[in-house]
């Protein structure tokens, strides 16, 4: 399998408040602290650092870089190899200081005002000066800005404007903010193509209900049912390139496989290519040419991609794409790819509450929607070895040519790594441990719907035929009536009839989307490259219904259930529409770029969206004709979240933030002089405020969980005490005293959650009664290798070392205290307060034993003879102490790997055998009639030699400096 050639670069990222107390000037900061610290971040390669190399005169491609680095750590590993430890070490310093870049640092903003005062003074960090630069949409969402060193801002600052701070005068400065950002975004680097600019086409759709949000004078909202024609651009974001680019671009990327679509990074260019032959088609209508949307005039068979207007962000401030390109070429400014389709999209996929919770579903349907995750629960639990080597690291496809390597590369942690070099590590104590706390996880996310239904995400895409029609002039048709989509990997399922399709965050029941599957002769064709995607009809609103989505790479779930499909209300459900606002201008300068990077920080989309599923949980409070009141008022505030999420997400451009109505979230007081009509009228006020969460968010948070747990068992005495029975025996005792039913009522109306029987409510509870008898973590014995205790020679003092080491590692005062200084284990602060102290606990140690200059196996055997004298020893330790050099120790066997069999075992969707890989160079194909294996030599012909590595030249090159040891 082909390796994706990026590069992921360590970059510093620091706190407004860690700036501040150090009065903007943080001294000798090394790469070794700031570890420790929490304070590096990995960043993919991107337009920005790539001309920032450029600049400093490092003129080496991608590839040369990449390729570069892959023979360092070759290199390092044979090194260690051969115990050549000095050799590994002065190799790893090289690698560390080729991703180590001193150009940028990210921001992190603890508070605006402290962001203020840091955006505009800079900071100096190791004697350079920092200014603020940019900063993407996501960052904004995380407080985050990019700073940059003062002698690259104002080289940068114009290269990557590309003339635009030339040609305008004012312009919204968060959208501006946005575009610039792009080239910021990680890309893996692909050929520039040729381009012609297109004009986005709308399309109007008539006469279509809409529940339309209105404001009384006070700005209360009301809705309002209209019936209204919708204009859409039907293929916002979104254009269209050949199958010959694309294919060249799965080869710029080292895929092994063509992808669907391609979301796409320059310099103002942003969006979604999904392949299309825009080529065969316009031969196909005897259409050679195309015109752009400036008046240019091209050979079609010279056209690699088709870019929208919506795509090509500063599209109207160019005169034409040449203009634009005089900028990008002299700027050395390249294209990139920041996501594309997998391989296979998955058959199985797990969904969240939010979809759940809008279902008409009963309690027996309900069981029937938890049922393939119960089963797949409790087969890996059982101990099922394909079961768990497919949890571990997934499996294989049937015409993959697997080495050694494709599996090792799969496992994504020290545990996984040693179990497919040896799979006797999953009978290790620390391996099962590992694999017990991630059932048990699962098991958790599972009560908060983390549940497997058959389906997955997908990309979403507009009709491509309506927009190559629109591109080349014809009469714009398209081929997917409304109401209905196209879908290669649901047809290949066999699959027809109707699909729900549902984006994230889902906030009111509209936006649960069945839609009928269509296909014939014409789209088979013309789609045939698009084996994954969801294919929309231009001629109804579904965008609208997805969250106000569009095609620029937003991707949307699509699920066969019956349960999904007939308990969505789309029939009996509007579209929600609401004015949105004008996005004010301004003029590009450092103040209006930092007014807006503080507009756009953080995002409540998150408390929103819970509050619409406090709301679902409170609607069960209120059954019957004579609650039909509150159900009403209920519904038209969710509706109107609809409208508050959408404004908070429209805030990043510039726009106010929106402000929830306070009735929502506040209780109003009943005074004793009230009369009974105004204290009627607070009782219901208070009934539908939002005050606490649905019981299932407990396994969502830690400190509600906490604090629940406390007051059941507050409760559990109260009624032992007063009634001689536990709490929940009381719950189901017939014929209840009125004292037992007062209890109960007190217990209800003061309980930290809403224990409604709500959906989601019941599902939790549902997954909570069952006993799923874990067999993982029972294991006590470590398969770690080690020197014959009798014949090896121990030093008295190194074993003392070892014990102290041991003991500190094992001490849980180093963080008990912050316990007593947060008030949640959920606050972010105390996890990475918490993670810190262990992170340098674990450096520390590891430099103690560093400097006890041992092999692998020799600290191994050290501590065996220590677990020796302990009656219950945390294998922990040894995997911590010696991180990865611990996998040198493990002899390399066979791997075992899940590979696709027609004859195998059934999971998820698709079905499986465990084979034996060989290890080391060696590959395999399956012959699945005969069912032989046949092997054959890898050729290493290329592999870097490490013998032909010049040390002295490193040497040079790192001119003495040890970044580890923080000398930079």
């Amino acid at each position: 399998m082909a390796a994706r050639e990026q590069v992921l670069y360590t970059i510093y990222k620091l706190t407004t408040s860690f700036i501040l107390q150090n009065n903007l000037n943080i001294e000798k900061y090394s790469l070794k602290q700031a570890s420790i610290d929490g304070c590096l971040v990995s960043v993919g390669d991107n337009i920005l650092l790539d001309r920032i190399r450029n600049y400093r005169g490092d003129k080496r491609s991608y590839k040369k870089i990449f390729n570069d680095i892959e023979n360092m750590r070759t290199a390092m590993k044979k090194a260690k190899a051969d115990g050549d430890t000095k050799r590994a070490r002065v190799i790893n310093q090289f690698i560390l200081k080729t991703i180590f870049v001193p150009d940028i640092v990210n921001v992190e903003a603890t508070t605006k005002g402290e962001f203020r005062k840091v955006a505009k003074a800079g900071f100096y960090l190791n004697g350079n000066r920092y200014v603020t630069f940019t900063a993407g949409a996501g960052q904004l969402r995380r407080n985050t800005v990019t700073f940059i060193k003062e002698d690259l801002y104002q080289p940068m600052f114009k290269l990557l404007c590309c003339g635009i701070d030339e040609k305008v005068k004012e312009i919204n400065i968060a959208k501006f903010s946005a575009y610039f950002a792009l080239t910021s975004s990680s890309i893996m680097w692909v050929d520039t193509p040729r381009c012609c600019v297109i004009k986005d086409f709308e399309t109007v759709i008539p006469k279509q209900k809409v529940d339309w949000i209105c404001k009384k004078e006070n700005g209360e909202g009301y809705i309002e049912e209209r019936i209204l024609d919708v204009p859409l651009n039907s293929a916002d974001g979104q254009g269209l390139i050949c199958p010959e680019m694309a294919e060249r671009w799965a080869q710029n990327m080292g895929l092994d496989y063509t992808p669907s679509e391609f979301v796409v990074r320059s310099a103002y260019i942003k969006g979604d290519f999904p392949v299309f032959d825009f080529r065969e088609y316009a031969h196909q209508h005897g259409i050679s040419t195309i015109t752009d949307k400036y008046g240019v005039t091209y050979n079609i068979d010279e056209i690699d991609c088709l870019v929208s207007e919506s795509q090509f962000k500063m599209h109207k401030y160019y005169k034409s794409w040449q203009e634009y390109l005089s900028y990008t070429e002299a700027g050395g400014i390249k294209w990139g790819v920041a996501r594309y389709n997998k391989k296979e999209d998955p058959i199985w996929s797990q969904i969240n509450y939010q979809f759940i919770q809008l279902l008409d579903i009963d309690r027996e349907g309900i069981k029937e929607l938890l049922k393939p995750t119960i089963d797949w629960i409790q087969k890996i639990c059982s101990g099922d070895l394909l079961y768990s080597l497919l949890y571990c690291f997934g499996g294989f496809n049937e015409d993959d040519e697997i080495v050694y390597s494709d599996v090792y590369t799969r496992a994504q942690n020290l545990a996984m790594k040693a179990v497919v070099k040896d799979p006797k590590f999953l009978e290790d104590t620390y391996v099962q441990r590992k694999i017990y706390r991630n059932i048990v996880e699962a098991i958790n996310r599972a009560k908060i719907g983390k549940i497997w239904a058959r389906g997955n995400y997908q990309f979403m895409v507009s009709d491509p035929i309506a927009q190559c029609q629109s591109a080349l002039g014809l009469p714009v048709k398209g081929a997917i009536p409304a109401d209905h989509v196209y879908s290669q990997f649901w047809n290949n399922l066999g699959v027809s009839g109707k699909i729900m399709l549902g984006r994230n965050p889902c906030i009111d029941e509209h936006e649960l989307n069945p839609c009928t599957l269509y296909r014939d002769e014409n789209t088979d064709y013309w789609y045939k490259y698009l084996k994954s995607g969801i294919i929309y009809s231009i001629y109804d609103t579904a965008v609208c219904r997805h969250s106000d989505s569009d095609y620029d790479g937003d991707i949307v779930a699509s699920l066969d259930n019956p349960l999904f499909v007939n308990g969505a209300h789309k029939e009996t459900t509007n579209i929600i529409m609401y004015d949105k606002p004008a996005a004010p201008s301004h003029k590009i300068n450092h103040r209006n770029l930092v007014e807006g990077y503080i507009n756009g920080f953080g995002s409540r989309v998150g408390v929103y969206s819970n509050h619409a599923t406090i709301i679902e949980a409170l609607k069960a409070l209120y059954v019957g004709e004579d609650k039909k009141l509150q159900r009403d008022e209920l519904e038209r505030r969710k509706k109107l979240l609809r409208e508050v999420v959408g404004a908070e997400i429209d805030s990043a451009k510039g726009l106010a933030k929106p402000k929830e109505p306070w009735y929502f979230t506040k209780f109003v007081t009943i005074n004793e002089d009230d009369d009974d009509a105004t204290k009627a009228e607070k009782y219901y006020h208070n009934s539908l405020v939002i005050s606490k969460k649905p019981y299932f968010f407990r396994y969502l948070y830690p400190e509600l969980n906490k604090k629940y747990k406390q007051y059941e068992n507050q409760y559990n005495e109260k009624s032992k005490a007063a009634h001689g029975i536990k709490l929940k025996k009381l719950f189901a005792k017939e014929n209840k005293t009125e004292a037992e039913k007062t209890l109960l009522r007190r217990y209800h109306k003061f309980s930290p959650v809403i224990n409604t029987n709500c959906t989601m409510n019941i599902l939790c509870r549902d997954i909570e009664s069952i006993d799923f008898e874990i067999q993982w973590g029972k294991t006590e014995e470590s398969k770690l290798p080690y020197y014959d205790l009798d014949s090896f020679k121990f030093d008295p003092a190194i074993l003392k070392q070892f014990r102290a080491m041991y003991q500190k590692w094992n001490n849980k005062k180093s963080i008990s205290y912050i316990d007593t200084v947060f008030n949640s284990e959920d606050d972010v602060d105390y996890k990475e307060c918490k993670f810190g102290i262990l992170d340098a606990v674990r450096a520390e140690l590891q430099e103690i034993y560093k400097n006890l200059n041992l092999t692998p196996m020799e600290g191994l055997t050290y501590i065996r003879a220590l677990a020796n004298s302990y009656t219950k020893f945390n294998w922990g330790f040894a995997w911590d102490l010696l991180d990865t050099d611990i996998l040198d120790c493990i002899d390399e066997n066979d791997a075992l790997a899940p590979v696709e069999c027609e004859s195998g075992t059934e999971y998820l969707g698709r079905k499986y055998v465990l084979k034996h890989i060989p290890r080391k160079n060696k590959k395999y194909t399956i012959d699945y009639e005969t069912g032989e294996i046949h092997f054959e030599d890898v050729d290493d012909s290329d592999e870097f030699d490490i013998d032909e590595f010049n040390f002295a030249d490193l040497d040079e090159i790192l001119d003495g400096e040890d970044i580890i040891d923080g000398n930079q």
